[in-house]
């Protein structure tokens, strides 16, 4: 692809990533200088992707970039919690945070990974096992310095958070702050990834030279893509974001209130009708403190001509609260056609 002879990012020794890291660390396969003459336009995404709205830019100037790019744990000398702080949900560090002993906490590591086993039946947590593979492979080729961790940088946090890029491509071009602004003409060090899932691409630039990678731009849907990857509960899943089974709860007159978009969702056919399975699970929190679980399955069906005019499923769920405190309920439905988990969080006090 062609440049303009001034934004072009030259490919020189890089690598593309492949694979899937849930069994082992993903693929490299070095990109040959001598062999590849392929220029990639550094910004040709830009006015799409990496536009910020002048609001949002002003209070990133002011308050800093997203927690993403600058978080440090608040919990120091937690090994759980300082990682996996970067695929939980707000509501999931609100309780992690106010766990008072060890026992409770080791209650809640547990939890945290049973909703995340994408197949309980078995010994294997395969999304943990993705996501160890994520910090092994971050702290491989993303060390900053001897003793630095290569899941603590800037990379690396988006490493664990979105997985393993699409495409991972090296390079050198000219540096843009992240306010947008050319500072420099000489090329430094560029790297870019791409997301299909998420119609999301990054671009990293060492503008010191010193190996310290930083993203040159935020993304307009960035937060977007992160808050898609904590709620969906898998980590593998490779398909695209727009696409995958959602659903929306509230809680209102001691019982849940579930929609479930019709055009989100993969029916069986059988015998002329449509159906479609739902295996749910509520995780009821007071006070910080699990004190009960739901588990139930819902089951509809209906003709094919009466799906095409249906807009959502919903249904009640009855729960009367019995006790005065501050709850979180944690719903988890999982659509048994496709296998595919979706989450959706209400707080209430009573």
């Amino acid at each position: 692809m062609k440049g303009d002879g001034k934004t072009d990012i030259v490919p020189e020794k890089g690598h593309l990533i492949a694979g899937n890291p849930a069994k082992k660390l993903p693929a490299i396969i070095p990109i040959n200088k001598e062999k590849s003459k392929m220029k990639i336009k550094k910004f040709e995404f830009q006015s799409i992707i990496f536009a910020v709205p002048v609001g949002v830019l002003v209070f990133m100037l002011l308050f800093g970039t997203p927690a993403i790019v600058n978080a440090k744990s608040s919990k120091k000398g937690d090994p759980f919690y300082e990682k996996a702080r970067l695929i939980m949900t707000k509501e999931e560090k609100d309780i992690y945070k106010h766990l008072a002993d060890k026992e409770t906490k080791e209650e809640f590591i547990e939890e945290f990974w049973k909703k995340r086993d994408p197949t309980p039946e078995t010994e294997e947590n395969e999304n943990m096992e993705e996501f160890h593979a994520r910090i092994a492979f971050a702290n491989r080729w993303f060390k900053e310095s001897s003793k630095g961790r290569g899941w603590d940088t800037e990379r690396g946090r988006l490493l664990l958070q979105l997985g393993i890029p699409n495409k991972r491509e090296f390079g050198q071009a000219t540096y843009t702050d992240r306010a947008g602004a050319l500072t420099t003409s000489k090329r430094i060090p560029t790297e870019i990834w791409w997301y299909l899932r998420y119609q999301l691409t990054l671009v990293f630039q060492d503008s010191k030279n010193m190996g310290k990678y930083r993203l040159t731009r935020i993304p307009t849907n960035l937060l977007t893509s992160i808050n898609m990857a904590q709620f969906s509960l898998d980590l593998r899943n490779k398909s695209n974001i727009t696409r995958a089974f959602k659903f929306n709860v509230d809680y209102k007159k001691d019982k849940f209130l579930v929609q479930i978009p019709v055009k989100k969702l993969s029916f069986q056919e059988k015998d002329e009708k449509m159906r479609a399975d739902f295996n749910i699970t509520v995780y009821v929190y007071r006070n910080n403190r699990k004190v009960d679980e739901l588990q139930l399955k819902k089951s509809y069906q209906w003709d094919k001509d009466e799906i095409l005019n249906k807009k959502k499923i919903e249904f009640e769920i009855p729960y009367p609260v019995t006790e005065k405190g501050k709850y979180y309920f944690d719903v988890v439905i999982e659509e048994r056609a496709s296998s595919s988990k979706y989450r959706d969080f209400v707080k209430y006090k009573s």
